[in-house]
């Protein structure tokens, strides 16, 4: 699903789209066609209509059409990742000789020729910072099977273009990132005050995504995908340095969560419940902003005052069954059995923990 940059964010984000009836297959390795080029790959699942599979550069290519799915030939052998090298070489043909590639532990970086090490430098932090928040509060963070990816055009206009070419939105986009691809896609002069807290949001997303934080094959609420990129925002999540609560906090979803709570019109315990059964608020462009503050708020308390439930429902949730739907009673259950709480006594707590921070904000 594409998230819409509205107000701030200035920014959006491919999900995974769970197809409908989508049903695992035996895991056989093919060979097939997708835009145009050939791909070796995992079949992984399928419909009547859609034929979901897992390319060895780790990308996900959904086939819908029968004239794709007449041209996907079964193989003999194991499913074997494409080697750094073989991905740095594909990468080069595709994005051409004004750009280089540039490999570090995790990454392969696309950038403009002659940037240096700034951009390798930032992803890898970012990932570092992420992964080591993530660890210290209990959470299960896997070594991932792909580098991950990460393309700095030269400019806004030149990362619209691109963004254009994939059929993706490009309106007043600083960042993306792209679950089906695994990638991240930025612009050279976007490493500024203003957009880096964008680059931060979806860095997280691609960390969380490629350490199977969360997983690419079902669906978790985006409360939690969300507001855990939200949680990335601030500097002091990812510059490495020791940071008080009050550093980590979001204080611009803090100001506006107040304001919204400030009088009768709005009930926190209504939102909390809608989005821990539901996405809709994320799909309504009155509410979308509401969301993603609510949403920080429930991930940042957790991750503050209660990191075992934290953990829990992280690793709970990259552990559902691939395809499965997860409808509203489950989610709501789940969550009740992971909290020890409904989700309208949570929201109990989270009001009395964002009124105690907007005081110590005021003070």
């Amino acid at each position: 699903m594409i998230r819409h940059v509205i107000l701030r964010l200035l920014v959006a984000t491919l999900l995974l789209t769970t197809h409908s009836r989508l049903h695992a297959t035996e895991n056989s390795l093919v060979e097939f066609t997708s835009g145009g080029r050939s791909y070796v790959g995992l079949s992984l699942a399928r419909n009547l209509s859609t034929w979901l599979i897992l390319s060895t550069d780790g990308q996900l290519h959904y086939l819908e059409s029968d004239k794709d799915f007449g041209e996907v030939r079964l193989l003999q052998g194991d499913f074997v990742p494409a080697s750094t090298m073989e991905l740095r070489a594909t990468l080069v043909r595709e994005f051409g000789s004004s750009f280089e590639v540039v490999a570090t532990k995790h990454f392969l970086v696309v950038q403009p020729r002659g940037r240096g090490t700034k951009w390798p430098e930032t992803f890898e932090q970012l990932h570092r910072e992420f992964t080591n928040q993530l660890q210290r509060r209990g959470v299960n963070v896997r070594k991932g099977k792909f580098p991950m990816v990460a393309i700095v055009m030269p400019d806004r206009s030149s990362l619209h273009s691109e963004l254009a070419r994939q059929k993706l939105p490009t309106t007043n986009i600083a960042g993306i990132y792209i679950s089906n691809s695994n990638r991240v896609y930025t612009h050279d002069s976007g490493n500024d005050s203003a957009t880096l807290p964008v680059l931060r949001h979806e860095a997280a997303h691609q960390s969380a995504f490629n350490s199977n934080i969360h997983s690419r094959l079902n669906s978790t609420p985006k409360w939690i995908t969300e507001g855990l990129g939200m949680m990335f925002e601030p500097p002091a999540m990812a510059n490495g340095k020791p940071s008080t609560q009050a550093q980590r906090l979001h204080s611009d979803a803090l100001a506006k969560l107040t304001i919204r709570y400030s009088d009768e019109h709005h009930s926190i315990a209504t939102d909390v419940r809608r989005l821990v059964g539901e996405d809709s608020m994320f799909e309504n462009s009155q509410e979308v902003e509401a969301a993603y503050n609510v949403s920080w708020l429930m991930q940042f308390y957790l991750s503050e005052r209660r990191p075992a439930q934290f953990a829990r429902i992280l690793n709970a949730t990259a552990s559902r069954p691939p395809f499965d739907e997860y409808a509203k009673a489950k989610r709501i259950a789940d969550f009740h059995s992971i909290m020890g709480l409904t989700p309208e006594a949570f929201s109990v707590e989270i009001q009395r923990f964002m009124t105690a921070q907007t005081r110590r904000e005021n003070n």
